[in-house]
């Protein structure tokens, strides 16, 4: 069989349909992953219509009723994919809306008028701009590895995008005078050649994206607590030790946080597990919203959390530790039939200057200091420097020291 349009049109196809297979079947392993399915099904359209054109009908002007929609809604899918990937409420109109727009426009310039040129231009124009939105939506800043595959995708929907403008422009130019798809001009192979191996390679990015994402899932999940999303206690020693290797050639402070949930099982027989997870992930948001960029904030066991500080101070640590407190005995926490709970926490505070940059005697000093601030009546702020050998001191102390 010679290389030609009806040869490419029949590798397109079966790539995307082998490209369908792959995803449908990757869609059933991805767990909380969405937008594969839409992905599959989109390849699937696509080889559907690919299929179509490729059919003893082809030369009826019936069948870019049928070819083209189909290859208008896989673009539409695309988007909802990309949407329902970045776990945003997929919009269905959208492939709805792109199929009865390619269904009028192929019946106009097909069927009510039969203009090539103006089936060439109208398809492309609405593919262009399906092309455009899926590379406005990955070209974003996101982080590594899965910022690759963003931009490699997305970089493909802008050639595409390309692609069909530069279509547009040639047939603007150079009106066709048969059946445009099944052309043997060199310059149409070239662009429906192109137009295909884009096609695929957009493929490969879904794919890619889809892997690092899997990735960054099952690291997040080998070093982040299930229930708050803190980091894990595993994960934070690994943290502390390669600070402790940087602190230890550039200088500066470390601190740490060790907080303890106040009466936390009584919270928990009181009013059941649901409500004391309620608690731990009010402290945990809380948290996130008040430590700074750089700080580590992780689940040390049970109701008791660590905040690992890089350049701070115990004083400073403190400050923010007292922030911290005030801010989530404030929030309040429903334990159902009407009924509002607040809670509070106990923290003790320890940095380099006293107990050095090792870090389970970073954790030894910080756990006494709260220690200290359970015996001192809880809800209070105890740095270990001040607690050394004496009574512990209160937050409101230590402010006014400050």
């Amino acid at each position: 069989m010679g290389f030609d349009v009806r040869t490419m049109i029949l590798m397109a196809t079966s790539l995307s349909l082998i490209l369908s297979g792959v995803m449908a079947l990757a869609g059933l392993h991805t767990g909380n992953i969405r937008g594969v399915r839409q992905w599959a099904l989109a390849y699937l359209l696509f080889s559907i219509g690919m299929a179509l054109a490729f059919t003893p009908f082809s030369e009826s002007p019936w069948v870019f009723v049928v070819t083209n929609p189909l290859i208008a809604a896989s673009a539409g899918l695309m988007i909802t994919g990309i949407q329902a990937f970045e776990e945003r409420q997929p919009d269905w109109r959208i492939p709805i809306v792109m199929l009865c727009l390619s269904v009028v426009a192929n019946f106009c310039v097909s069927i009510l008028t039969y203009n090539i040129a103006g089936r060439v231009i109208s398809n492309s124009l609405i593919l262009g701009i399906a092309f455009a939105i899926c590379a406005r939506s990955l070209l974003i800043k996101i982080d590594p590895p899965l910022r690759t595959a963003y931009w490699l995708t997305g970089s493909t929907f802008v050639m595409l995008t390309l692609l069909a403008i530069a279509r547009i422009q040639y047939v603007i130019v150079n009106p066709p005078k048969v059946n445009f798809l099944l052309s043997p001009n060199s310059n149409n192979m070239m662009v429906f050649f192109g137009f295909n191996v884009l096609f695929m390679l957009v493929g490969f990015g879904f794919v890619l994206m889809l892997n690092y994402r899997l990735a960054t899932d099952l690291r997040r999940l080998a070093t982040r607590d299930s229930l708050t999303s803190a980091l894990n206690r595993r994960s934070l020693e690994e943290i502390a030790n390669q600070l402790q290797a940087h602190l230890s050639r550039s200088g500066g402070y470390l601190s740490v946080l060790m907080l303890d949930i106040d009466h936390f099982k009584t919270v928990n027989d009181r009013y059941g597990h649901p409500v004391g997870d309620a608690v731990l992930i009010a402290l945990s948001t809380i948290s996130h919203t008040t430590i700074r960029t750089g700080d580590y904030f992780a689940r040390y066991g049970g109701e008791e959390f660590c905040i690992l500080l890089p350049g701070t101070t115990e004083a400073e640590a403190c400050i923010l530790a007292n922030r911290l407190r005030q801010a989530f005995s404030e929030i309040p926490i429903d334990c159902g039939r009407g009924e509002l709970v607040r809670c509070t926490v106990s923290i003790g505070a320890s940095d380099s200057s006293v107990s050095g940059l090792d870090f389970e005697k970073l954790i030894a000093h910080a756990d006494a200091a709260l220690y200290q601030a359970k015996h001192a009546g809880r809800n209070c702020v105890v740095p270990y420097s001040q607690s050394v050998g004496t009574k512990s001191v209160a937050i409101d102390t230590v402010a006014a020291m400050i």
